[in-house]
């Protein structure tokens, strides 16, 4: 599976289609997806990624004392004032994985992403991070805030430390991950079996009845069992996201 579409087909194919009719409407089917996506990107430890931002503070952002964050950005661990000398020390990174067009460009000087900036070494990376200061993240809002003793001036810079979520548009492997295959269709199921259950049981063509209860009961039954393997297996420590 290399995309949304095959990636709803295969779930439908999980659930008995095309031998048993799945009553959903697309959209249901569709939210479900995006719940399972959600999921996947708050908690599974693949969907985040490893990324380093170096922001540049304008007046706006001297005015209100907070830094607005990308879009994608799911969690701030730590950052540190910018100095000149930082140039050479991340001078090493390819440029193709510096420059990032998702990035405003008047507030984002660059963007390190992914395997590149894990291959960090740990004295380049103590050496970036020793005069470190902790911000407080707030993800309602999506902006970063600093303690009193910290104050954002204009033109000053910052590299934050950060954990972005996965593109999946862009990725043609998360959509094999078996626990989210798992989840979507855990979640498709809940959902048949509340629109079968508010007309009891139906009856197929073939004369056999759809228990829309026992569907209902079946999918949450998988769901609680593989947001318990979640949690157990594929989420990151608590002190992943802790500085």
């Amino acid at each position: 599976m290399k995309n949304r579409k095959e990636f709803i087909d295969y779930c439908m194919l999980k659930l008995g289609h095309p031998v048993i009719q799945i009553n959903m409407d697309p959209l249901q089917i569709d939210a479900c997806v995006d719940d399972a996506l959600e999921y996947f990107r708050q908690y599974h430890k693949d969907g985040v990624e490893f990324e380093i931002l170096k922001a540049v503070i304008t007046k706006e952002m001297e005015t209100k004392q907070a830094i607005p964050m990308p879009s994608y950005i799911n969690n701030v661990k730590r950052s540190v004032p910018y100095l000149s000398e930082f140039d050479h020390a991340l001078s090493t990174y390819p440029q193709a994985a510096v420059n990032s067009p998702s990035l405003p460009s008047n507030v984002f000087d660059f963007s390190v992403k992914g395997y590149v900036a894990y291959q960090v070494t740990n004295e380049t990376y103590k050496y970036l991070f020793q005069n470190q200061k902790i911000p407080t993240y707030r993800r309602s809002t999506n902006t970063v805030t600093f303690n009193a003793d910290v104050y954002l001036k204009e033109g000053d810079a910052y590299l934050f430390e950060v954990y972005s979520n996965i593109d999946f548009d862009s990725s043609d492997v998360i959509w094999n991950d078996i626990w989210l295959k798992e989840f979507a269709v855990a979640l498709m199921r809940i959902q048949w079996g509340n629109n079968l259950s508010k007309y009891g049981g139906v009856q197929l063509p073939t004369g056999i009845t759809l228990n829309g209860e026992a569907i209902l009961e079946q999918g949450k039954d998988e769901r609680e069992k593989l947001i318990d393997r979640l949690h157990n297996e594929f989420a990151e420590p608590l002190d992943f996201f802790m500085a």
